[in-house]
């Protein structure tokens, strides 16, 4: 069941950012996790959904430079945590090398799912180069 609560972020561990989200993707993974169904995915509830997202760097921890702070990004959930805090709050926490940078002047919608799907095909091309393939066939789907 999902609910609206209002909770105290925590300190942020050393290599950790804390971005005020201002968009986020709704996948299918982040259905099956709060299902319960995404693999051998597990986390104890309650946790905050949202594996994408994109907003303003306000915060960063004690190893990650200052002057990201105020920085345009994109960013991934960090699944290693213990806490779950995913993109569909109105701040995130994760690690800072899960968030890519861009420039104040591209827009939140277009950078909030910049990171897992287009990184994974990028990987997936280049892996066909490898292999001397010279084209590939995909759908939605898989």
């Amino acid at each position: 069941k999902l609910e609206l609560k209002t909770i105290d972020l925590r300190k942020l561990e050393k290599d950790e950012i804390l971005v005020k989200v201002m968009a986020s993707t709704i996948m299918p993974a982040d259905l099956a996790i709060l299902q319960g169904t995404y693999g051998s995915f597990v986390h104890k509830c309650p946790i905050i959904p949202g594996m994408e997202g994109s907003g303003i760097i306000i915060d960063v921890g004690e190893s990650v430079d200052k002057s990201l702070i105020g920085k345009h990004c994109s960013c991934v959930v960090n699944t290693s945590h213990e806490f779950y805090h995913g993109c569909w709050s109105e701040y995130m926490i994760t690690l800072s090398y899960l968030c890519n940078v861009f420039e104040s002047k591209i827009s939140f919608d277009k950078i909030f799912n910049a990171s897992g799907n287009p990184l994974t095909a990028i990987a997936m091309l280049d892996e066909i180069k490898r292999m001397g393939k010279k084209s590939v066939a995909q759908n939605g789907a898989s």
